[in-house]
């Protein structure tokens, strides 16, 4: 299956493929990726208490994390609770894994 073009030079799947890159491209983000999969859900102060990392950064990796869906966000009067994602991140996995196999498998069979 053909994928369509975005801007004559990018499929979709290689757009959504590098958002997900770029979300897990900074070490302060994995670090609080790790700290929601291991846990119900956190607060940015209580990811702020476990982390080096000021409330304002927490603030702006959790944006970039929920801009891609990989954190979900519960507004709970008066701070808001991150959770882990876990279905959106099986399907970047998956939907990872297929694009790479499928690109090298054609490539060997030509």
């Amino acid at each position: 299956m053909v994928q369509p073009v975005i801007n004559d030079c990018y499929s979709r799947e290689e757009i959504e493929i590098a958002k997900f890159y770029k979300a897990f491209s900074h070490p302060a983000r994995l670090a609080i990726l790790r700290l929601l999969m291991n846990n119900d859900g956190y607060y940015v102060n209580e990811i702020v208490e476990q982390l080096p990392i000021s409330q304002s950064s927490v603030s702006q990796h959790l944006k970039e994390l929920k801009e891609i869906g990989i954190v979900n966000s519960e507004y709970q009067p008066p701070k808001i609770k991150y959770t882990f994602n876990s279905e959106i991140f099986k399907h970047f996995v998956s939907f990872h894994t297929d694009y790479f196999k499928h690109k090298i498998f054609n490539k060997e069979n030509k």
